[in-house]
């Protein structure tokens, strides 16, 4: 039964005014609802699906990405459902075997492994986590028809589920809304980039004889690419790239005979597949909006970028760039700061999306080579380079997103300069996940601090100086609350030689015992050091200075 197209309300006569309307509730839009509602901020979310995914899509949840989420609190609900790998391996029909090792980062984070999860079930934690602990609902089976900009920011014309046409207004509206974007098509919005002219096909199928090992495996031969994903209830994803079927037509359906003669073409060891859950195919592309940012409407993960599926990359960074986006959106929308703090998103996660699509580019090119003698040289290279421990740290922390950061930001670039600390986080730095005991919790850790979703400023006294720096931590706290609202969260940070008992009732304090803000951060004995609410350095000083403190964040925020 088609869409029944009632009389539409007038535009600017809207349904209810929200602060924020996210289009799209896959695992982007739904990190982005998580986040705003944590933050307090009014908003809808809507999706033209009836529900979550039901297919398995995207597999793998990298490092970084479970630091956020541990950061939100939720982490422990995807652990217990997914599976831990340890990387890759490439297997080559000239015999070399290569390994991607992700537990290189042990040390670095306390995920040093790839949690493979379906996307549908990535999905179901943060609807159910929407649902149960903020008590919001997607509003499913709403379609968006179109789109205009206001003055005082967006009217959206929406279908609801009886194919009513609707008028919603927000403040800003989020595209989450995927490769396909129904806003980047109704803006007319560029996707520049090109298709690779890569044909793959894919399905989540049984495989005999099943895989020994839950990491991702390759096996790459001038034939072609084949790539098994072991992940839920006995499925593995299978990814074929079959040189001998790169002009079958984008709308010609996969069988399971196609993926069976592909693999049996390329693949020297036989495997035998059945019991389809999910086929399909695409043409591999890596395009990207050239701008976050129109006016008040953003673009966030497939919506903004897109690449080819090499390394799992692409769900990934799609949620970081929600955890990035929904902090400043809560502090334009609630905390008197201006807009261009917005622009930050832009600035920060568009290079590293440009970088991700120039990375697997080059990767799929590499996997594809058809030239018997590239073919050879290719893996000669590759086997005496991977060797090298360094290079598989430096390959482990690129899989995982924990070497992205934003040190490179014209922002940091600059709090960095008058900074002038050559030891320490740089601004725009990933912080680590740091041990130490807190009033009142004896053993805590700062993921567990940022909980609260604020920034927060850790002042590490030294003998002879607690009082003075308690008052001015006290007054720069009430500086910034009069100005952004109760947005961080302050700490007076000791070791051993500090008494406990010279610190007022009220202030929180931190015990580094353990010394590891003192490694992992660099904070020693009379410095300071302000964590952003997604877990990067916002400003690291020498020297316990409030007033260049001050400075700094005003110019950050308010930009």
């Amino acid at each position: 039964m088609g869409i029944v197209r009632k009389k539409r309300k007038k535009w600017g006569v809207g349904l209810a005014q929200k602060d924020v309307l996210i289009i799209g509730a896959g695992p982007v839009g739904l990190t982005m609802a998580n986040q705003l509602a944590r933050y307090g901020v009014d908003f809808e979310i809507i999706d033209q699906k009836a529900g979550c995914s039901l297919y398995s899509k995207a597999l793998g949840v990298h490092a970084r990405t479970l630091e956020m989420f541990d950061m939100m609190g939720m982490v422990d609900k995807f652990l217990d459902r997914g599976l831990k790998g340890t990387g890759l391996e490439i297997n080559f029909s000239d015999g070399l075997r290569l390994e991607v090792d992700v537990s290189h980062i042990d040390g670095q984070t306390s995920y040093p492994y790839l949690l493979i999860l379906p996307q549908s079930e990535t999905e179901k934690i943060l609807e159910e986590n929407l649902k149960e602990k903020f008590k919001h609902q997607v509003k499913w089976s709403h379609e968006l028809m179109e789109i205009r900009q206001t003055s005082d920011g967006v009217e959206a014309v929406v279908n609801d589920s009886d194919g009513t046409e609707n008028v919603l207004t927000a403040k800003y509206l989020i595209a989450c809304d995927g490769a396909h974007s129904r806003v980047r098509h109704l803006l007319n919005t560029p996707f520049e980039g090109s298709t690779e002219s890569v044909q793959v096909m894919l399905g989540d199928v049984k495989i005999d004889p099943p895989l020994e090992s839950k990491n991702f495996s390759v096996f790459a031969s001038p034939k072609g690419v084949i790539a098994l994903a072991p992940f839920k209830e006995d499925y593995t994803r299978v990814i074929a790239i079959d040189f001998a079927k790169q002009d079958r037509g984008k709308d010609v359906k996969v069988s399971m005979d196609d993926l069976q003669d592909s693999i049996a073409n390329i693949r020297s060891e036989e495997i035998k597949i059945s019991d389809p859950f999910w086929l399909s195919q695409f043409t591999a592309s890596h395009r990207q909006v050239p701008q976050y940012r129109y006016q008040n409407i953003f673009y966030a993960g497939d919506a903004a970028h897109i690449h080819n599926p090499l390394g799992g990359q692409g769900m990934n960074l799609g949620i970081q760039d929600a955890v990035n986006l929904s902090w400043k959106l809560a502090m334009a929308l609630k905390r008197n700061v201006l807009s261009g703090l917005l622009d930050t998103y832009y600035e920060e996660r568009h290079p590293i999306a440009a970088s991700v699509l120039r990375r697997t580019d080059f990767l799929l090119k590499m996997m594809t080579l058809k030239n018997k003698r590239l073919f050879r040289l290719r893996n000669f290279v590759a086997g005496k380079v991977t060797s090298i421990g360094k290079v598989q740290e430096k390959l482990a922390e690129n899989v995982s997103q924990l070497v992205h950061n934003y040190k490179d930001n014209k922002q940091s670039l600059e709090v960095n300069k008058a900074s002038d600390r050559a030891n320490g986080l740089k601004s725009g730095a990933r912080v680590a996940d740091a041990s130490f005991q807190t009033s009142g919790v004896p053993v805590n850790r700062m993921y567990r601090v940022l909980r609260d979703g604020k920034f927060v400023l850790l002042v590490r006294s030294k003998p002879g100086s607690i009082e003075a720096d308690v008052v001015g931590l006290l007054d720069y706290q009430r500086k910034f609350e009069e100005r952004f609202g109760e947005f961080v969260r302050p700490f007076i940070v000791t070791s051993n030689q500090l008494p406990l008992e010279q610190i007022p009732v009220g202030v929180e304090w931190i015990a580094d015992d353990k010394g590891e803000l003192a490694d992992e951060y660099g904070l020693r004995e009379g410095s300071l050091l302000l964590v952003r609410p997604d877990g990067y350095a916002s400003f690291s000083c020498p020297e316990i200075d409030f007033v260049k403190l001050e400075e700094l964040v005003l110019k950050y925020l308010c930009v």
